[in-house]
């Protein structure tokens, strides 16, 4: 039996313009899901703050942060004493990233303990996007609570490449010799995922187009009203270093 053969020759397609090569990268599902914190991962942690003594525990496997932050017993007295602590994971590889693109985390206490005596301590979740074409960051946050899992939705301005940061993070301050606060909270950041809000061209029409997470769940229904909501929240931070960051007393952290 003979059997024949036709091979075509392609024509090579034409460039497409990086604009619009870049946008078609940034519909594309899911871009980052997380966990386990891999070695892509980097771990970053807080430096001690002053008047404060402190302890970060990191394990990357279930996204598990836990932190404790106390009064230092040998604190001097004089004066508003304002500290953070905070623990999580930066991703070591850029991720493209635009306005129809949205960075999610959920974070989940297991254990959450607060004794104030006298001051204050305040636990948050924070989901960060740093422009790396000028360092801008835009820090997104919510507040901890024990039996609740809270999501943070980060959002970047204009397409680009971006680091992507999520972190558990303790504020406490006290003012005078009395007062000794205390806090402890361990919390799974499960899961932390990158994604599009739109799949295709047709459904950047659809205002009520649902947010779909690798595994499917129905995240939130956005807007641009919403989204510009959220955004107007943001801490827009100008921040050249790390240790310029850490002496303004910003969310920021260095890596081990």
């Amino acid at each position: 039996m003979n059997v024949e053969t036709t091979t075509q020759t392609l024509a090579a397609a034409p460039a497409m313009p990086l604009a619009e090569t870049e946008e078609r990268a940034s519909r594309s599902s899911t871009l980052l899901y997380a966990p386990p914190f891999d070695s892509r991962w980097a771990e970053e942690r807080s430096p001690n703050p002053n008047g404060f003594w402190s302890y970060c525990g990191l394990d990357r496997n279930p996204g598990l942060v836990h932190l404790q932050l106390g009064r230092h017993p040998e604190g001097v007295d004089s004066g508003l004493k304002i500290g953070y602590l905070g623990g999580g994971w930066r991703y070591n590889q850029r991720v493209f990233l635009g306005p129809t693109s949205v960075v999610r985390g959920t974070f989940t206490p297991d254990l959450l303990v607060i004794r104030p005596n006298g001051g204050t301590m305040v636990p948050w979740g924070f989901v960060t996007v740093r422009r790396r074409s000028d360092g801008r960051r835009f820090e997104f946050k919510g507040q901890l609570s024990l039996g609740t899992s809270t999501n943070v939705h980060a959002y970047a301005p204009t397409y680009g490449y971006y680091d992507v940061s999520a972190s558990v993070t303790f504020r406490g301050s006290y003012s005078g010799a009395g007062a000794s606060p205390y806090g402890e909270i361990r919390a799974r950041i499960n899961p932390l995922l990158a994604f599009n809000r739109y799949s295709s061209r047709d459904a950047i029409e659809e205002p009520e187009a649902r947010l779909i997470g690798e595994n499917g769940d129905d995240v939130a229904k956005l807007d641009e009203e919403a989204h510009k909501a959220a955004f107007d929240k943001a801490l827009v931070r100008e921040i050249g270093s790390t240790k310029e960051a850490v002496s303004a007393g910003l969310q920021e952290f260095e890596a081990e």
